[in-house]
């Protein structure tokens, strides 16, 4: 792929015009209700700043220096919405800890607030060097950043993630830095040394006469089309990346939520095929229970070694959460009156059991799992079965027997 190095300078994006209408207005959107502590912070950590590029700084050293802020992935708020996002900005217990997802979005919001155009970007820290002119990105290079917008400039990165995973901030960022101090070392656009590096926006006359004379005689030197082309294919590899793990846990989502147990059911057996755990065929679900037990390791944490301890003495509340769940698929399945079904509790066990399973198993599993589930494959799910139209099972009712008849 190409890279592009922007000129880009302190001077110039404190300099630069008003946005409006160079954007679209849905990059300054924001709910009508999000909660007032988040436009009280914005203009509380920007106080005495003028220009949205000294604003913009002042929310970046906020979350990295000067908010008591703290890179975690084991901890911070779960889930999103604005209550995430406040539990995240608070002051208190468990608050302002979290992962860069949290602190790009976190001052996307913040900067719209300010009437500075926002958007949070997905793509990977430096790469690895492998070899003359090859790098090498992987996953665990993930990472999330928000870009603002500055007339002459486009779209801007700033590094609001602590230095615990983003070591360095760009250097425009840094008031009165010059843009050769940007770090070139990494894979980047190759740069004639002949030819002037222009401008994003001439800053006199006489750079725009250049600038213009150049644009007339076709003497850009910006490879516009092989860099767009590299940038798209790097979004079609990162959204093919993020598409299996986005669905796999959809799907769990949406079983787990159900309020029944033959959705549960499932999502175990889904789980045990992703971590490559045998799910005996044929067997009655107490058996089921007995080998699925063995595998029951204790959560995953930041402790977790590569191949964890597993058994049913490693996670008890696993196996009191399976026991009630086979239980109430057995009533669901074979008693006359079925099941009395807990939503609650169904969620809750189907969530601990699935906890469990990550649990005992091997770290490649769980990135398998995670990144390429096998169950979202024809050849990874279970075979369907029915029992015939004609079949009733003596006792009970039509109705019942219908329900028997989509048990897998």
């Amino acid at each position: 792929m190409t890279a592009v190095h922007l000129d880009i300078s302190s001077d110039r994006l404190a300099d630069a015009g008003s946005p409006t209408g160079k954007v679209s207005d849905i990059f300054t959107d924001l709910p009508d209700d999000l909660p007032p502590i988040v436009h009280d912070l914005a203009v509380q950590v920007t106080d005495g700043a003028e220009t949205p590029y000294e604003k913009a700084v002042a929310l970046q050293n906020w979350f990295r220096e000067d908010g008591g802020f703290t890179y975690s992935l084991a901890q911070g708020p779960d889930g999103n919405g604005s209550d995430a996002l406040v539990e995240f900005l608070s002051d208190g217990p468990g608050g302002r800890v979290g992962y860069c997802e949290q602190f790009a979005s976190a001052m996307a919001v913040m900067a719209r607030q300010l009437g500075i155009p926002a958007r949070v970007a997905i793509g990977f820290l430096h790469p690895d060097p492998d070899g003359p002119n090859q790098w090498v990105y992987s996953s665990k290079d993930m990472h999330a950043w928000p870009e603002l917008y500055f007339d002459g400039a486009g779209w801007v990165r700033f590094e609001p993630t602590p230095a615990g995973r983003a070591d360095e901030v760009p250097s425009y960022t840094e008031p009165g830095s010059d843009p050769q101090d940007e770090p070139t070392d990494e894979p980047s656009a190759s740069q004639s040394s002949s030819a002037p590096t222009q401008p994003n926006r001439p800053r006199d006359t006489e750079s725009a006469a250049a600038a213009a004379d150049d644009q007339s005689s076709g003497g850009s030197s910006v490879p516009w089309i092989p860099t767009l082309g590299g940038l798209a294919v790097l979004l079609l590899v990162a959204g093919g990346l993020l598409l299996p793990r986005t669905l796999r846990a959809r799907r769990r989502e949406r079983r787990l939520a159900s309020g029944l147990a033959e959705p549960v059911w499932a999502e175990l057996r889904d789980t045990a095929v992703d971590l490559g755990l045998p799910w005996p065929r044929d067997r009655s679900p107490r058996a089921t229970r007995a080998v699925l037990v063995e595998y029951f390791g204790a959560p995953v944490g930041p402790d977790t070694v590569e191949r964890p301890a597993h058994g049913p003495a490693i996670a008890p509340e696993a196996v009191g959460a399976i026991d009630r769940l086979v239980h109430t698929v057995e009533l669901d399945r074979y008693s006359r009156s079925g099941a009395s079904l807990d939503p609650v509790r169904l969620r809750a066990d189907g969530e601990t059991c699935v906890a469990a399973l990550f649990g005992g198993a091997a770290r490649s599993a769980r990135r398998r799992a995670t990144w390429w589930p096998p169950s979202l494959t024809s050849a990874g799910r279970a075979p369907q079965y029915r029992l015939p139209s004609s079949i009733r099972v003596p006792g009970s009712s039509p109705e019942k027997s219908d329900r028997l008849q989509r048990v897998p």
